[in-house]
């Protein structure tokens, strides 16, 4: 089973990051784990922005999630 994770994190020294990685390495030989922790290379999304084509950034990142059986997204908390 394929599985993409997304980590929602910025930050180069990411814990969101570091626990999908543990994830990843913890995981069942029948799980091929995947982690993506370029999201702030990803333009920011808007319909009424979009014009032509997508970036090719997002295209990869389209088709990585097409590939994949699921996905775990781990965000950061935003805490005052």
């Amino acid at each position: 089973m394929k599985i993409l994770t997304l980590s929602g994190s910025t930050r180069h020294n990411s814990t969101n990051t570091a626990m999908l990685r543990a994830l990843s390495f913890m995981a069942p030989a029948t799980f091929s784990i995947s982690v993506f922790d370029q999201v702030s290379a990803l333009p920011v999304f808007s319909p009424d922005l979009e014009t032509g084509e997508l970036p090719p950034q997002v295209c990869a990142f389209m088709d990585q999630v097409a590939a994949s059986d699921g996905l775990i997204v781990s965000s950061p908390d935003t805490t005052s």
